[in-house]
């Protein structure tokens, strides 16, 4: 039988402009989803249909926000959904390494306080994460 994240299409959603989604990957309990460039309406289904095959599977999810330069309203109302369903089955969403440009977009939007950030530790091995306490302080 196939699983919610099976159903997650194989392809990299890719419109020629250096938006990406890539598929959710899984390890231990945990669901990532990377993005790229900008995301927008291009990549708003790719990105509902990764995180939301996360929270299916009872998986905490991270989303990768390490290499995004902008991200619009729309795909933070879904990441803001997705937060709420993923609260409501006990799960966590959250957002890893954004940008200072995605820090300012997720404040100016009221969203500081909203979602657990991860930030990668540069005086740290790779691999190893910090959250930080809201994104003031990431």
């Amino acid at each position: 039988m196939k699983s919610a994240v099976d159903t997650v299409p194989d392809l990299v959603v890719d419109t020629g402009t250096g938006q990406v989604v890539v598929p959710a990957v899984q390890a231990e309990h945990t669901t990532v989803v990377e993005l790229h460039g900008d995301i927008d309406m291009e990549t708003l289904q790719p990105l509902r249909d990764c995180v939301l095959a996360g929270i299916e599977e009872n998986n905490d999810v991270v989303v990768d926000l390490t290499d995004v330069a902008l991200i619009d309203c729309a795909s933070l109302g879904a990441l803001v959904q997705a937060d709420r369903l993923a609260e409501r089955r006990g799960r966590n969403l959250s957002l890893l390494a954004p940008s200072a440009m995605t820090r300012r977009t997720l404040a100016g939007a009221g969203l500081s306080k909203t979602f657990r950030v991860i930030r990668a530790a540069p005086h740290r091995s790779p691999g190893r994460i910090e959250v930080a306490d809201d994104l003031r302080t990431a």
